[in-house]
């Protein structure tokens, strides 16, 4: 008997159809994706890119080399550009500050970076700037801690964190973080104009997830007691005032102003409100007006060693920023789902 099948209804095809929401608001972003420049919403999802981007869209790598100069700073002559910030922040992670022969640790460092690539550059004078910056005071007080003095025990690198941004209760913009910073900071804060800034964007709405690593997480002693304090290594090469660059280019007032055109405010901002979320969970008896010390962005060309110059009671080369911490506070609780008004 021939074989015959069971017969089947035969159903009709139908497109499936999509009918749920698209949140356009919700994304994953570093600070890069939220700077200015890029205006939220369109910006890419992104994590800290793993070639640093440390140098400002007019520092860039040169098509030529740069030509000698007479500077006492020995990083006046190396290379611009984000391949060789990623080259210095690896010695900033590999070293550690507390070696006997600083040099000697910084030479081993660099050695399998420059056999496996390309370069072109004075070593002596990379290892010698280096060495300046590891020595460079902190603070303007002669007996300013240095990274060299830091306690190794206390001592972070490359604090990673994954912080998330009112992803059940609305959304939060720009202009919410600027409008946070402008009740806080006091007008001769030389930050204030770029949160100025931040009120003139558009209304562009972001929740998701805030993601980064910050260089340095350290406790530094401080005179009423030890404070933490996010730090970033930035390979800036600063524009001479005069003929020849000095570490007085890298005064108050230029710093401040790579600060600010480098969008590095908001970035010490977020990472400051990621520090305070760490602490609240893992530090017992935290008090972030206690604790808290602000950050410091070490722009490491124009740290010159122990007797690197003052200026307005700044330390040439270090950019600090300490903003109230009741400001870091209410971020915080802007990023959790509060409200401000």
């Amino acid at each position: 008997v021939e074989y015959q099948p069971t017969a089947t209804e035969t159903k009709t095809l139908e497109r499936a159809s999509f009918d749920r929401h698209l949140d356009y608001d919700w994304r994953r972003a570093s600070f890069s994706s939220l700077s200015p420049e890029h205006p939220i919403g369109s910006a890419v999802e992104t994590t800290e890119q793993p070639v640093r981007d440390d140098e400002s869209d007019l520092d860039v790598e040169p098509e030529e080399e740069p030509q000698p100069t007479d500077s006492a700073l020995p990083m006046a002559d190396l290379p611009r550009g984000a391949r060789f910030g990623t080259l210095v922040h690896h010695v900033f992670e590999e070293v550690p500050f507390d070696a006997p022969d600083l040099e000697t640790a910084i030479r081993e460092a660099l050695a399998p970076e420059l056999q496996y690539a390309t370069w072109e550059f004075d070593t002596d004078a990379l290892v010698t700037g280096l060495v300046a910056a590891m020595e460079t005071p902190l603070g303007p007080e002669p007996d300013a801690p240095r990274l060299c003095d830091l306690d190794p025990r206390h001592v972070f690198d490359e604090l990673t964190f994954e912080m998330p941004v009112r992803t059940d209760a609305g959304t939060v913009s720009l202009r919410d973080i600027g409008t946070v910073m402008l009740d806080h900071l006091p007008a001769a804060d030389p930050y204030r104009a770029y949160a100025d800034t931040l009120i003139d964007l558009s209304k562009t709405r972001f929740r998701g997830y805030l993601t980064g690593a910050i260089d340095l997480t350290a406790v530094v002693p401080w005179p009423d007691g030890d404070r933490y304090v996010v730090m970033d290594y930035k390979s800036n090469a600063l524009p001479a005032r005069g003929d020849v660059l000095t570490a007085l280019d890298y005064g108050p007032a230029p710093l401040a102003a790579a600060m600010i055109g480098g969008n590095y405010v908001l970035q010490a901002t977020i990472y400051q409100v990621a520090l305070h979320r760490y602490l609240q969970w893992r530090l017992r008896g935290y008090d972030p007006h206690q604790h808290l010390g602000g950050s410091m962005y070490l722009f490491v060309r124009g740290m010159a060693g122990p007797d690197a110059p003052v200026v307005d009671g700044e330390r040439c080369g270090v950019a600090r920023w300490q903003p109230p911490p009741a400001m870091i506070e209410d971020l915080s609780h802007l990023f959790a789902g509060g409200r401000h008004d």
